[in-house]
């Protein structure tokens, strides 16, 4: 029998971009866990804020943060103390697989150009909520990073010269759906590639991944699954979509999640 885990991306692919509404999806996704079809959040926000949408989602199963930087397993579910190439730390309740780079690294790069570009976490609280649209203690635990610093950075040439000047020191800069991202060398597909291996062989099969996404920082993610969907229309991304057979949903989110997981599903055969 076909087992199959869905990999999503959180802001503008199964919540809403700018209202952050997701009442929509939670039907589905309770559907989905009473058929044996796990769910994994695979994002760019915090430990602290994910596990929040945990919560709110209905989901107990493994997640990914800060854009690929760390997969957490709970304890409850995952044994883990040792899973040779990777290190596994103890989190509290999970075992942690850390890929990312530490946030002082990236502050470290972030401090000659601090007069250029906006740091979620050093600008001011007004900023802050100005650009993310949150506050009190959501917008507290979007700036608890520990792997990322999300960037506003207007000048595209200083862009192209903190992109090339990260490279060197074993970082990147990529593009999500608000914020250029300063981080080190993990990314959304690969982690997810390697939880799939870990819930593979808990489950004792093999797992066909669905995953969803919005935003170029998604890409590889979408690249790596059996049934990638983009949910968005930026041009370049089209393209990359038709270059590697990765499905488009028109519909913007929260609602064009439950569309193509549907759409994914029929493709599957799957009632």
């Amino acid at each position: 029998m076909r087992k199959f885990h869905i990999f999503t991306d959180l802001d503008g692919t199964l919540l809403g971009k700018e209202d952050y509404r997701y009442e929509v999806n939670v039907q589905l996704i309770s559907e989905l866990t009473a058929k044996g079809i796990g769910v994994s959040l695979n994002t760019s926000k915090t430990l602290s804020e994910t596990e929040c949408w945990q919560s709110k989602l209905g989901l107990d199963g493994p997640f990914i943060i800060e854009n690929g930087a760390a997969i957490l397993f709970p304890k409850n579910k995952f044994e883990l103390e040792q899973l040779e190439p990777y290190k596994v730390e103890s989190r509290g309740k999970y075992f942690c697989i850390v890929l990312g780079m530490q946030i002082d690294r990236l502050e470290r790069l972030y401090q000659s150009y601090a007069k250029k570009v906006t740091s979620l976490v050093h600008c001011s609280l007004n900023d802050a909520m100005r650009l993310t649209g949150l506050g009190g203690s959501d917008l507290r635990r979007a700036r608890m990073r520990e792997y990322t610093l999300p960037l506003i950075i207007p000048d595209p040439s200083i862009k192209e010269e903190i992109a090339m000047v990260a490279s060197q020191s074993g970082a990147k800069l990529i593009e999500g759906g608000r914020f250029s991202h300063l981080q080190g060398g993990s990314n959304k597909g690969s982690s997810m590639l390697i939880a799939k291996k870990i819930i593979e062989e808990k489950l004792e099969g093999e797992l066909i991944s669905i995953s969803l996404g919005d935003s170029e920082n998604d890409l590889e993610m979408l690249r790596a699954a059996e049934y990638g969907v983009y949910l968005g229309s930026d041009e370049k991304m089209v393209d990359e979509c038709a270059r590697n057979n990765i499905f488009i949903e028109n519909t913007a989110a929260p609602d064009g999640w439950v569309k193509a997981l549907k759409k994914a599903l029929e493709h599957y055969s799957v009632d």
